[in-house]
């Protein structure tokens, strides 16, 4: 593009201008329009490289973040394994529980049966006394 404006201001100056000024004039302007846009060109460039390196500090920043994160869940992994083996005992304790429960309550089921079958042989025990003792009186003595 320089080229083409050094050419361009080679061209044949403008009306009412002498050619050795014009050409001179033409070409500091086309010098100063390069050294502007090389300026510019320079600027974009400490631009773009200050924010790269703004860039790069924050993805830094963003995988240090990622450490510190993988680090904790590390950390807590050892936690949470120790919590799942503490449910995991407390499950396998109160099933055992419920067991034992549930056995105590047949076995005090049998025994209130068995209590209940022992009142009932007794009950009928003690009625079979009192009809003998109340045959025995009736009965005249010259039967027996």
């Amino acid at each position: 593009r320089a080229l083409e404006r050094l050419e361009r201001a080679d061209a044949p100056p403008g009306e009412g201008a002498s050619p050795g000024a014009a050409g001179a004039a033409g070409l500091r302007q086309v010098q100063l329009q390069i050294d502007a846009e090389d300026a510019y060109s320079a600027q974009l460039e400490r631009e773009r490289a200050e924010e790269i390196e703004r860039l790069a500090a924050q993805v830094s920043t963003v995988n240090m973040i990622y450490r510190d994160i993988a680090s904790l869940v590390g950390a807590q992994q050892e936690d949470v394994d120790e919590i799942e083996d503490l449910v995991s005992r407390s499950h396998d304790r109160t099933t055992n529980g419920h067991r034992q429960l549930e056995r105590a309550v047949r076995r005090r089921v049998q025994k209130h049966r068995c209590c209940a079958y022992f009142l009932c042989f007794l009950l009928l025990l003690i009625v079979l006394i009192v009809l003998a003792v109340i045959v025995a009186r009736h009965v005249p003595a010259a039967a027996r």
